[in-house]
């Protein structure tokens, strides 16, 4: 953007650019493999890594060569003799270049410069041990995953059989270092030190290397396929840039260091950002999306902390909302509820963590027994967009968390407040716009006493629960209540029997009971007389759908609940 003329020119396909001093546009389209400036405008096989300005001329890096471009086309000026361009800049008017080549464990960097680009000097020799290099790897994947995917080891203690690793921040917890602007953190951060060790855990190509903010913020992004279509792969955050001994498009050996820790300037949080990711592209510029809790793919990580539940309001356990946002008293609940729960996890350090998995169960006062509801909330597996970008995170932050004045969930370096709507939820592990609207429906249940729990889960599977009871108080539509002016129950639940009345008395009736899955459980004809008593026989104990009918007339429909 010229601000002066007030004009502004776009080079679409690029992440791969560079302007001059004056102004000049140089860019690279990795959509049809071409570069320009200017007017020019040439098909390069092969992609272009970095580009650069010496004096007036664009000077394009690809792996093994420097390409200056002129009217006439292009013209190499350097061609690394063995290995690859790994590194190029331009000080003072003099272009730098280093090659790498890769030996039996270590790399060979190789240093040259020209003041004219005519005419090149070898400078500096350097041989730099690769400290993690596949044939000194001793550690093996040793244990199963959890979950049907690859096995890998702790990328900041790679050696070590069994590690109680600590974690700053868990997968998709949320976010808020900018108040206004919650995410779901796409990864996970491992607590370290300054210049620990990071190692690659699997075999694969060099991606991306980039910062997303300054000097704290460089990542490799290292996919297991060499492919330019979509690839799983593992991202590396918060390295010290000049620890990074790859570029893009180098291959990566499992047990590989990929770079050193950077000295991340908050107090005690000295952190790899480690995440599973997917994209697309010969190379890819950051925009990619996250998948799965790493930590659960970990077969040398261990935590034998288990979750905390905290108090939500008014001392208790759990909060209960309705869909207008008004708090409902725990003792009279009726109609569509969402319930909240506070609860974060500690692994291996003092940082509060959102938990990884959340379950809500309820059963009655008098069987506390009998799940008359189980449902999954969630399982942090599911996708994630790359911090603020793509469609994905406002949808997980506005299904998982509350964010009213009353329960209001936010994350930073000083206060972690992890408040659950653990009724959002469809009953699986994928967040989508509907879940949002899933609710605990209280007339799906008779008036009277129960027990509402939530459980929660870390990635080692250790857990925590809590519960609290609930008075479930309908004043209309209840099961239990006088449905019509006709038919009541006297007693639901029951356990060995209950009185089915009719004011206006049955005449042949008939009486069919459904169980849970809507197989008929029992029927029984010619009901006659004001009352009749309806025993458990061989019924087992659960919720039952019944449906009263006389002739082509429905007198009543509902539920039962049938105690041990």
């Amino acid at each position: 953007m010229d601000i002066a003329a007030k004009t502004f020119r776009s080079a679409e396909g690029s992440n791969v650019f560079a302007v001059s001093d004056e102004g000049k546009l140089a860019y690279y389209n990795d959509r049809n493999s071409t570069i320009g400036s200017g007017e020019l405008s040439f098909v390069l096989a092969g992609p272009v890594y970095r580009i650069l300005f010496f004096g007036a001329d664009p000077l394009f890096i690809t792996r093994t060569s420097v390409l200056k471009m002129g009217s006439n086309g292009l013209s190499p000026v350097f061609t690394a003799a063995e290995g690859r361009v790994f590194d190029a800049g331009v000080i003072e008017g003099r272009l730098y270049i280093s090659t790498k080549k890769e030996l039996p464990g270590e790399f060979l960097f190789r240093a040259y410069h020209s003041a004219d680009l005519l005419s090149f000097t070898a400078a500096d020799e350097v041989h730099y041990p690769l400290a993690g290099a596949t044939q000194n790897k001793t550690q093996q994947n040793s244990s199963p995953s959890s979950l049907p995917n690859e096995t890998i080891l702790n990328p900041i203690d790679y050696y070590t059989d069994t590690v109680y690793q600590p974690v700053g921040n868990s997968y998709n917890e949320m976010q808020e270092y900018s108040q206004g602007n919650p995410y779901p953190h796409p990864g996970v951060d491992l607590l370290g030190a300054y210049l620990q060790n990071t190692y690659s855990v699997k075999d694969g190509f060099v991606k991306a290397i980039l910062t997303t903010s300054g000097q704290y913020h460089w990542r490799i992004a290292i996919a297991n396929q060499n492919t330019s279509g979509y690839s799983q792969g593992y991202l590396y955050a918060h390295l010290e840039q000049s620890t990074i001994p790859y570029t893009v498009g180098d291959p990566v050996n499992e047990a590989d260091v990929v770079g050193l820790l950077v000295n991340f300037p908050v107090t005690g949080f000295v952190h790899l950002h480690f995440a599973r990711i997917g994209c697309t592209g010969a190379t890819w510029s950051g925009n990619w999306h996250t998948f799965d809790n790493p930590l659960s793919y970990m077969s040398n990580f261990f935590d034998t902390i288990p979750p905390t539940f905290e108090i939500t309001i008014n001392n208790d356990p759990f909060a209960f909302r309705d869909p207008g946002g008004n708090y409902l008293s725990p003792d009279s609940l009726y109609g569509n509820v969402r319930v909240i729960s506070k609860v974060y996890d500690r692994i291996n350090a003092s940082w509060h963590c959102d938990v990884h998995k959340l379950r809500y169960s309820v059963s009655p006062l008098a069987q506390p027994t009998l799940m008359l509801l189980d449902s999954l909330s969630w399982e942090y597996h599911h996708y994630n967009d790359y911090y603020f970008q793509g469609p994905t995170y406002m949808d997980l932050i506005n299904t998982i968390y509350s964010r009213d004045l009353t329960c209001f969930s936010t994350a930073d370096y000083n206060v972690r407040d992890f408040y659950h709507i653990v009724t959002n939820s469809d009953g699986n592990d994928t967040i989508t716009a509907n879940d949002a609207l899933q609710v605990f429906n209280t007339l799906s249940l008779p008036n009277g006493s129960y027990i509402y729990r939530v459980i929660a889960w870390d990635p080692s599977g250790n857990t925590s629960r809590d519960s609290m009871i609930i008075e479930i108080k309908n004043t209309s539509s209840g099961v239990g209540e006088l449905l019509s002016n006709q038919v009541s129950i006297t007693s639901n639940p029951f356990s060995s029997e209950t009185v089915i009345v009719s004011t206006n008395g049955f005449n042949n009736a008939t009486l069919v009971l459904y169980n849970a899955i809507g197989q008929q459980a029992k029927e029984i004809r010619n009901i006659n007389g004001h009352t009749y008593i309806l025993q458990r026989d061989t019924l087992q104990p659960g919720i039952y759908f019944i449906a009263l009918s006389q002739g082509d007339l429905t007198l009543f429909t509902g539920k039962i609940v049938l105690l041990n």
